[in-house]
């Protein structure tokens, strides 16, 4: 804590690292291609080494409101932490723990729903990549910029064990994680984290409820044609296929390609 007595304190020389451990991506509940989302629940573990012997990291620990410095503390690093990408979003879980004699560790638990474009060209043989960001409110030009940094050997990735749309999707692929930077002003950039996850979609539902009916009612609709011009009751009947459209429209992703 800054007292008159005491030197001010200064921004740090470089970037203040923070290692990804673990990201769980707990369980996926809804893959919405009408609305481009995804809701999941997701556990994040970030590291910062030697953080214990850090005094200013230490300050104000695990305060429900931690105050800003120019040498800010873990708990006020960690609640900096957004997600950009987030529609809707609830933390179940933020905190900071030490782990052994030297490290802090970053904790967060959260439910939301994540926006995320579908690449719905192939629909329905389509697969996407579901990604959840995670950003910072410091700037990199900022003066407590925070940069993200893992080693494939220690982190550790877990994807949905329990897969509740596995009748509708396939998860057969891990978890990767990707670094990328966001600019949404000039002058100002952002480290993001992205967690992705790849699901393939199982085309049978749509197949058999959409495109094997939808195809037979165009089929049906040539044999208007055999009824006379004056027969007005009989060309009627094949109207099916356009209430059909209306019932299943709803249903599926406004694309151009369908």
């Amino acid at each position: 804590m800054f007292t008159p007595f005491s030197a001010p304190p200064t921004p740090r020389e470089r970037p203040l690292a923070c290692e990804v451990a673990r990201i769980d991506i707990l369980h996926i509940s809804k893959i919405d291609q009408i609305e481009h989302a995804f809701s999941a629940r997701l556990f994040i573990q970030l590291i910062l080494r030697g953080g214990q012997h850090d005094a200013a990291l230490l300050e104000g620990f695990n305060e429900p409101a931690p105050e800003f410095s120019l040498r800010p503390s873990a708990t006020w690093l960690l609640h900096q932490f957004h997600f950009p990408n987030a529609l809707k979003l609830e933390f179940a879980e933020r905190k900071v723990t030490k782990m052994g004699a030297d490290d802090l560790h970053m904790i967060l638990r959260v439910d939301g729903t994540f926006l995320q474009h579908f690449q719905l060209h192939d629909f329905p043989y389509d697969s996407q990549t579901l990604q959840v960001h995670l950003s910072s409110h410091c700037a990199n030009e900022g003066v407590a910029p925070v940069r993200f940094k893992w080693s494939p050997f220690t982190v550790k990735l877990q994807r949905p064990t329990h897969f509740a749309l596995k009748d509708v999707w396939e998860l057969d692929k891990p978890v990767r994680l990707d670094l990328e930077t966001l600019s949404p002003s000039p002058g100002r950039t952002y480290p993001v984290l992205k967690a992705c996850v790849e699901v393939t979609r199982k085309p049978t539902y749509h197949l058999v409820n959409v495109v094997f009916p939808m195809a037979c009612f165009v089929l049906m609709g040539c044999c208007q044609f055999a009824h006379e011009t004056t027969n007005v009751e009989g060309r009627l009947e094949y109207m099916g296929g356009v209430a059909q459209k209306r019932n299943i429209s709803p249903y599926l992703p406004i694309s151009p390609h369908i």
